[in-house]
């Protein structure tokens, strides 16, 4: 299995389209046991292994140099100069930026709407197991947040349609990665905000609800396995139902992990471009 920082530490692999495969739905296919929670746990483990995002925040628009030899020079002359950007990303910074503060709105609920209710449901689950085999159980308010509901393939798709899958190019010409040189600062700022929101996030928050709602999780996986004499076939119908939102919780726990790799990725293509931009500037 590929953890998250073996797909980052390839550099020549495009992360918003290779790096979320989700190996964890062949893996769990709706059966709920110790085995596979267990798994779970070690893939989701791997994003809080990996660097911090807010280690690489931009504090500053681009450098005056840059603004001002850009505001001197014709845009279809500097136009063909080679810049930065996240492997194989094909459309302007500005539209991929847009894009990933859509997608950091829905990731900015994921404790409230996701985790809290997750965790509760599951020690509730824990104190009472015969939950499982209420018909109503399952449909408690608490296992019913946000992101429970929402679809992560309709976050996940407009990310991806920015990206050339087949592309391993980290580089680009200046007039498809800034439309205008207006853009110069106005990308560095709208970069800054996005660090700022994500930044919002409290990573330790979510490290710690994850570990505890896998902890819960692998207790009642052992408690089926203990008790299987006592949960027939309406508890199997239920223990799926169940397996299948515990997944879906590490499906957008690990998008977590894997867009804040993608602000990591993005600030250091844009940190490089200003370093070659200031170079010809100085020239």
């Amino acid at each position: 299995m590929k953890t998250l920082t073996s797909i980052i530490d390839n550099k020549k692999q495009n992360v918003a389209v290779e790096g979320f495969a989700s190996d964890m739905r062949n893996m769990f296919a709706n059966i709920f046991t110790v085995n596979t929670v267990g798994k779970m746990d070690e893939r989701v483990g791997a994003i809080f292994t990996t660097a911090n995002p807010h280690q690489f925040k931009q504090t500053a628009p681009f450098n005056s140099l840059i603004t001002d030899w850009a505001n001197r020079q014709s845009y279809l002359v500097i136009g063909d100069v080679t810049v930065f950007i996240p492997v194989g990303l094909k459309c302007p910074y500005m539209d991929y930026i847009a894009i990933l503060d859509d997608a950091l709105v829905r990731l900015s609920s994921i404790d409230a709407e996701l985790l809290v209710p997750m965790e509760n449901a599951l020690a509730a689950i824990i104190a009472d197991p015969n939950i499982l085999s209420s018909a109503s159980g399952l449909s408690n308010s608490a296992f019913n947040g946000m992101l429970q509901r929402a679809k992560l393939e309709d976050t996940i798709k407009p990310i991806s349609k920015c990206f050339d899958k087949n592309s391993k190019d980290d580089t680009t010409k200046y007039k498809l990665a800034f439309r205008r040189n207006l853009e110069l600062n106005t990308v560095s700022e709208r970069l800054i905000q996005l660090q700022d929101n994500l930044s919002a996030i409290d990573i330790n928050v979510i490290e710690k609800r994850s570990k505890t709602i896998f902890s819960l999780a692998r207790s009642i996986a052992e408690y089926l396995n203990e008790h299987k004499e006592t949960h027939g076939e309406k508890d199997s119908k239920t223990t799926k139902q169940l397996a299948d939102r515990i997944y879906k919780c590490a499906e957008w726990v690990e998008f977590f992990g894997v867009f804040q790799r993608q602000v990591i990725v993005l600030s250091t293509a844009i940190k490089d471009t200003e370093e070659k931009l200031i170079k010809l500037a100085k020239k």
